[in-house]
């Protein structure tokens, strides 16, 4: 490897550093209230730096966004590359996958947050979606385990056939997204708001989604 390479490469390193510290950043503080020289500022750069390597803040936002899909997705690695999951049928996979839903609203919050302020970001700023192609591929990456588990289900007769699935996919994650951002924004202002499990509401969104999926050779619905 020449030192060419070697500085490149080390450059690459430090600009995706960059990238993890400032999507903890904007996870904490929001994305639109901090400007780049606050961010240079916690990071204890020049902000010709930040400049020099992002261009721009909106450049800089797309790739902290395409990061935290990663994160989502090794939450999801999690549950799928084990043993015990790929030995279940393809109606059990989809359940499991199905609780990241519960993880991400349960531990990881921010990470919703932010989904919702990115999108409202990006349409205040007028960012073209070719320049969001790179994030909506980070998005659909992690929906290729949902839709192999959807595959193997239609195999083993635990899955019912769904017309359009990746419209049905999108649908749902929407639905599903949308609900745990209400949920999360939203505050105790009536009486009978303090009477329901926010949690139990998720997951009843989940079973809704779980039985239009549930086969016929599916052992719980025998």
């Amino acid at each position: 490897m020449t030192y060419k390479n070697i500085l490149e490469n080390s450059k690459e390193e430090y600009k995706n550093i960059l990238i993890d510290q400032c999507l903890d950043i904007f996870l904490i503080k929001g994305i639109d209230i901090i400007s780049m020289n606050q961010l240079a500022k916690e990071l204890g750069v020049g902000v010709a730096s930040l400049y020099r390597y992002f261009k721009s803040k909106n450049n800089l936002v797309i790739l902290t966004g395409i990061k935290l899909w990663q994160r989502i997705e090794f939450i999801f690695e999690g549950v799928f590359e084990t043993e015990t999951y790929r030995s279940l049928t393809g109606y059990q996979q989809l359940q499991q996958l199905m609780k990241v839903n519960i993880v991400l609203f349960e531990g990881h919050p921010s990470y919703l947050k932010f989904i919702s302020e990115f999108d409202n970001v990006m349409l205040k700023n007028k960012v073209t979606p070719k320049q969001l192609s790179d994030y909506e591929k980070s998005i659909f990456s992690v929906g290729k385990e949902v839709y192999n588990a959807y595959q193997k289900g239609l195999k083993d007769q635990t899955v019912n056939e769904i017309e359009n699935f990746d419209e049905f996919y999108r649908t749902c994650s929407l639905a599903l997204q949308a609900l745990s951002q209400k949920l999360l924004a939203s505050k105790e202002i009536l009486e009978s708001d303090k009477k329901y499990n926010k949690n139990n509401e998720i997951q009843i969104l989940i079973d809704l989604v779980l039985d239009r999926l549930r086969g016929k050779n599916n052992e719980e619905s025998k």
